[in-house]
């Protein structure tokens, strides 16, 4: 009984560190780039990296990590994504399709943002004013 309570000492602090160290690992992994415009059907916005669905799959321990990066110009379309999905707020409208330019705008939850070659853009401000919002949508 004693060796079982040592192991278990041992090795619940590594199992811990080793879910918040995922976590980390798949954040640094995922940008803009992670989310296209994909044709099933309808028009739909899909994860194209596995990081994004297991971070969806987290939940609500993945939210403060994912709201710290809704102002960056790399990752705030993809963390706006994630947040919705885990919310299950996942209301979205084309606005446009450009065939010729290979651009698709979408409103995505509210926030509006534009798929081109590099991948979900948008501008500061529209990604400040989805932060206020997610911030005062998680205090309610």
């Amino acid at each position: 009984m004693k060796q079982l309570c040592l192991v278990l000492l041992l090795t619940i602090p590594f199992t811990l560190y080793g879910q918040k160290d995922s976590l980390d690992i798949w954040i640094s992994k995922i940008d803009n780039r992670s989310l296209a415009g994909q044709c099933k059907y309808v028009w739909v916005l899909k994860s194209t990296t596995s990081e994004v669905d297991k971070i969806i799959r987290e939940g609500k321990k993945a939210e403060k990590k994912l709201v710290k990066l809704l102002t960056s110009d790399e990752k705030g379309v993809v963390a706006h994504y994630i947040l919705s999905n885990i919310y299950k707020q996942t209301n979205y409208q084309i606005l446009d399709l450009d065939t010729v330019k290979w651009e698709t705008r979408f409103i995505y939850n509210g926030l509006e943002f534009t798929e081109t070659e590099v991948g979900m853009v948008t501008d500061k401000a529209k990604l400040g004013k989805c932060k206020d919002e997610w911030i005062k949508k998680l205090r309610e």
